[in-house]
Parts: C-alpha cells; sequence; structure tokens
C-alpha cells in the first residue's frame, strides 16, 4: 500500500439517474389528449413527477428573490447540467403527450421544457369556453334511445365530470 489519497468516487449527476428513468407512463399514467379533454389529470401527474426531482423551474421559470429584479432571474442558467436536465424534462413532456399533440409541439419546435409547458397549457385554457359550450350542448341532447339505464347515467356522469374539470 502506498498510503496515497484514494480515487476521488465518481459524482452521479441528476440528468445521469434520470437518464435510467425509462417507464415515465407508470409515474404520470394519463396520456394527455385534447379529444379526452384531461389536462386537468395529466397537469396533476406531471407536476408531481417534476416536483419530485425538484425540477419546477424546468416548467416555470426560476423564482424571483426578494433584491433581485426579475430580468435577472428570467433567463435560466446555462451550464450544461441545466440544458441536459431542461431537455429530460422535454422529453417528458413529448412522451406523455398524444400523436396529435406531439405533431403540435414538433410544429412549434419548442426548445424548453417551459417552451412547451405554455404551449400545451393555452392549448387547453383557450379551449375551455368553447369546450363547456359542446359539452353543455351534448348534456342537452342526450336521450336514452338505445342505451341502457347504466350507459345513460355513465355518459351523464361522464360528461358532468369533464365540465367539473374545465
Amino acid at each position: 500500500m502506498t498510503g496515497g489519497t484514494p480515487p476521488p468516487t465518481p459524482v452521479l449527476l441528476l440528468s445521469d439517474k434520470l437518464m435510467t428513468l425509462t417507464n415515465i407512463t407508470s409515474i404520470v399514467p394519463t396520456k394527455l389528449d385534447v379529444d379526452e379533454m384531461n389536462y386537468s389529470s395529466w397537469l396533476y401527474f406531471f407536476k408531481h413527477l417534476v416536483k419530485g426531482y425538484g425540477l419546477m423551474d424546468h416548467l416555470v421559470g426560476p423564482k424571483v428573490v426578494d433584491g433581485m429584479d426579475e430580468a435577472s432571474v428570467s433567463t435560466p442558467p446555462q451550464d450544461p447540467e441545466w440544458l441536459k436536465l431542461d431537455t429530460i424534462v422535454l422529453s417528458w413532456i413529448f412522451i406523455t403527450c398524444s400523436k396529435t399533440l406531439q405533431d403540435r409541439l414538433v410544429d412549434n419546435d419548442p426548445q424548453t421544457a417551459k417552451e412547451a409547458w405554455d404551449l400545451l397549457e393555452s392549448i387547453f385554457t383557450d379551449n375551455k369556453r368553447s369546450r363547456a359550450v359542446t359539452l353543455k350542448a351534448d348534456l342537452r341532447a342526450l336521450t336514452l334511445g338505445d342505451m341502457s339505464i347504466d350507459a345513460y347515467f355513465r355518459k351523464i356522469e361522464s360528461t358532468a365530470t369533464l365540465l367539473a374539470r374545465l
């Protein structure tokens, strides 16, 4: 033995840990879809995923700290680790979206997770009023017809749930 210092233990970065996370759909079981209007459910699961890893600043931007002007924190850090983490969060967004929304994101080409997040938010919040009108019209037009009583009430309950989530 030479009595020298042992070699340093390699540091495992958060981005390295997250790269091994392969089954995002078990953490975010809801695939975001415009037709299903499930933004609230998806948002709930996705925020918990991102909060759990301390990555909310990738979605909402950096926090303004007392004594700092907003301009100095409006731009995210550009260090390689932050950029790698942002790319991972952006890929999570894509993975948990329907094919239609993925295509829309690709067309808009967001460069950061926040840009993709803001685009999805605008798609769903801008659509709320027209979606509510459509759902209310569906409820008014609903008739028993060939449905069983159970199916009829499930349809009413399903539509009411979608309206409540708007």
